[in-house]
């Protein structure tokens, strides 16, 4: 068993990025899930609501989407609470030109905010890394009579070897010294459906067909805490 691929994503249902290595935390890959986009009462937005937040990707300094960067990151004084799903959880908005540049941008209300240095929790829906074998990848692509690549199931480790949605059975993970520790499986929502950088979903939901027609409770991929951090590569 090898790690054949690394993602981060910075923004909550924003674009991933691949990565040669990764450094690992509490929180889990370092910068995952970092960003988050609410409406103007702190409720968080999401790609399956709205699917043009996943086209938006973040370099390390700006957010762009369809090559437009947005301004320099600056930030409100202070903190405030942002809810996603029944938890709140404190984070620090963006300055009002930043917010300004989302709501151009998706032609409505967004507010960006970033954890704070004391989080306990990155802004995703659940655990910290989620991990996944190619064999589930390619069990879906058989199923879908058409490619069908990993990145539409936003892993953040790829795992070769094992067999297709198998995860629940890999029990603790370590890798160069950095120990995961498996929490629950996966549970997938609409979103499996977006291809990376499409504007909106297929009328057809074919991906969430495909699954159902596998038999394996709409389940690929484990949820990881990390134990031992550390720097893993591909």
């Amino acid at each position: 068993m090898s790690i054949d691929g690394l993602w981060v994503y910075p923004l909550k249902s924003g674009a991933g990025r691949a990565l040669q290595s990764a450094t690992l935390d509490r929180l889990g890959v370092s910068g995952d899930r970092a960003f988050v986009l609410t409406d103007a009462d702190g409720r968080f937005l999401s790609a399956r609501a709205d699917p043009r937040i996943s086209q938006i990707s973040f370099d390390g300094q700006h957010f762009s989407r369809h090559g437009q960067p947005s301004p320099p990151l600056a930030w409100a004084p202070g903190a405030g609470d942002v809810s996603i799903w029944a938890r709140q959880q404190p984070g620090q908005c963006a300055a009002d030109e930043v917010n300004a540049w989302f709501s151009e941008t998706l032609g409505r209300t967004a507010l960006l905010w970033r954890l704070p240095a004391e989080a306990g929790l990155h802004f995703g829906d659940s655990n910290p890394v989620m991990v996944l074998y190619q064999a589930t990848v390619d069990a879906i692509q058989l199923a879908l009579g058409r490619p069908f690549g990993a990145e539409q199931l936003r892993p953040n480790i790829l795992l070769s070897g094992g067999q297709a949605f198998a995860e629940s059975e890999l029990g603790p993970l370590s890798f160069d010294g950095v120990t995961l520790e498996p929490v629950e499986p996966c549970t997938r929502c609409k979103m499996i459906n977006l291809t990376p950088g499409a504007e909106a979903y297929p009328e057809s939901l074919d991906v969430s067909r495909a699954l159902k027609s596998l038999d394996v409770d709409f389940v690929a991929g484990m949820h990881y805490r990390v134990l031992t951090p550390g720097t893993i590569r591909r």
